[in-house]
């Protein structure tokens, strides 16, 4: 079996650096560290967990597996609905309220997605299991996934 930790750090660590082209999608760091940015301005409330380590983190901050948190539910659902309030915005007006852009926004959302569901799946059950975070059946969700 693989090691689901080192996978998941290794994917952030390579994504830090370089941007996820698929076909002409294109999945960016930027977008994570524009929302981290953008998150709890004007007096609103932090709809992430994320930290400084988590965006910049250092060589030691690096092998911490509690640092790849950026590929959560969380962190998707996050920024999937900043990207829908900036696309509402920009449809009313000529320009977008915000710094993230939009189109390559709901691609770095969708790779969070599957980043966070492939790690659930690879990662076996716990207390807080999803359909994903389990044992491997016929009937689980892991084929359809």
């Amino acid at each position: 079996m693989y090691d689901v930790p080192h996978l998941l750090k290794c994917f952030r660590n390579n994504f830090q650096k370089k941007d996820l082209l698929i076909g002409n999608q294109r999945a960016q760091w930027s977008i994570i560290e524009e929302l981290y940015a953008t998150d709890g301005e004007a007096g609103r409330a932090r709809t992430t967990t994320l930290t400084d380590k988590h965006i910049r983190p250092t060589s030691y901050d690096k092998m911490k597996v509690n640092h790849a948190e950026v590929f959560s539910n969380t962190v998707y659902t996050s920024l999937s609905m900043h990207l829908k309030t900036c696309e509402r915005f920009r449809m009313g007006h000529n320009y977008s309220v915000s710094p993230i852009k939009i189109d390559n926004g709901f691609f770095t959302a969708e790779i969070i997605l599957i980043m966070n569901n492939l790690f659930d799946s690879l990662n076996g059950g716990g207390h807080k299991s999803t359909s994903l975070r389990n044992a491997l059946s016929l009937e689980s969700d892991h084929f359809q996934f």
